[in-house]
């Protein structure tokens, strides 16, 4: 019978640590919050990369955690002995699995060294690849533990990951507990000023991959719609990616250059989040994102398209305003009436930062997590 003082390996499992010319992912960063949150509890991580590359895997490293990059090709099938090789030396007891490829050679290594395997999926993919969803079914009865990072990537999961529901569980992204912390004046000062941000302007800021997936033009024509009629405001966008040039050469386009920074991949994006007077989100789909989480925990006014699991994670009118997606009046609405009231703005930030501090802290995670680790391993 399993001892729950008995150390428990898992590996953490992942395609790649960065993703289309942005040099790091959300499930980097949610893996990143992790790892501090298991540093006193009998669960040991460990993580290995299916296809790191140069520089890459950086901000694992950087902190001291080693990464197994196995540098292989997306479809190569010596992925599987790679990973039953590191079950068999670390001890691994339970491979945590993140993307297509590590759900793939994952679940058909655990059958191999005969341990339990967890599919975590954070997104809702629209643009399922049909041969993606024949290996799902096949894979299905492999799979020990389904995790969704929201009701609606659940929803996705069974449906089109063939998932069943009895496996499924529902654990959302969460953030470090100081992540809601007062940032103090002299750390914000450092960063306006190392950014250029402006005292005398409103900053409405938009923080993500420069993908299109986040839909920035529909945020850059609301911008252009807003400023028809205020002149105090700069609009900020924070992330890199590979749409940069093409959103730059759009903001040319609109005669927006005076009105809008880009402010290129950020460490301090925490600190940039905490100076913005409203967070935007203009997304065409999310499963759970880690950067709203942060706005709430700063208590940011947010203005989100209602899109996957952002209504699970932002009360309309209460914590937030949701928009119509791909609407660009919709979202310069929704800025526009937190313009206008800005008390109300307040209100919302103060209830927002309430509600991470309740529901998205990191340890909640480490207790959801250590659960279904001790349930698998003693199962």
């Amino acid at each position: 019978m399993y001892d729950k003082d008995t150390p428990i390996n898992v590996l953490q499992v992942m395609d790649k640590c960065a993703i289309r010319g942005s040099p790091i992912h959300g499930v980097s960063r949610l893996l990143l919050t992790w790892w501090p949150g298991f540093s006193n509890t009998n669960i040991n991580l460990q993580l290995a990369v299916l296809r790191g590359g140069y520089n890459t895997c950086d901000a694992f490293t950087s902190i001291g955690i080693d990464v197994i990059d196995l540098g292989r090709s997306k479809l190569d099938p010596r992925t599987v002995f790679d990973l039953v090789k590191i079950v068999k030396e670390q001890q691994i007891d339970i491979l945590h699995c993140h993307g297509y490829g590590a759900t793939t050679f994952g679940r058909i290594a655990a059958k191999l060294a005969n341990i339990p395997v967890i599919v975590q999926e954070h997104m809702i993919d629209k643009a399922i690849p049909f041969y993606q969803e024949v290996v799902d079914i096949i894979l299905s009865p492999l799979t020990s533990q389904g995790i969704a990072v929201s009701k609606a990537v659940q929803t996705f999961m069974i449906k089109k990951r063939h998932i069943k529901q009895k496996k499924m569980c529902v654990i959302y992204n969460t953030i470090p507990m100081e992540f809601c912390n007062v940032i103090p004046k002299e750390k914000k000062d450092l960063v306006k000023h190392k950014y250029n941000l402006p005292d005398d302007k409103i900053l409405i800021g938009i923080i993500g991959r420069l993908d299109s997936i986040k839909g920035h033009k529909y945020f850059l024509e609301a911008a252009q719609i807003l400023l028809l009629d205020r002149s105090d405001i700069m609009f900020v966008v924070v992330g890199d990616g590979e749409l940069n040039n093409e959103l730059k050469a759009l903001c040319s386009k609109f005669s927006l250059n005076k009105h809008v920074l880009f402010l290129g991949h950020c460490d301090e994006a925490l600190i940039l989040t905490c100076l913005l007077d409203i967070f935007v989100s203009s997304s065409l789909s999310e499963g759970l994102p880690m950067a709203h989480v942060e706005a709430m925990a700063q208590g940011k006014a947010i203005v989100a398209t209602a899109v996957g699991g952002v209504p699970e994670l932002i009360s309309d009118n209460k914590t937030g305003i949701l928009v119509e997606p791909k609407n660009a009046c919709s979202l310069a609405n929704g800025i526009k009436y937190l313009l206008d009231n800005p008390r109300l703005s307040n209100q919302m930030g103060d209830q927002a930062r309430k509600e991470c501090q309740k529901n998205f802290t990191t340890p909640r995670t480490v207790e959801q997590l250590t659960k279904i680790y001790q349930k698998l391993v003693s199962g």
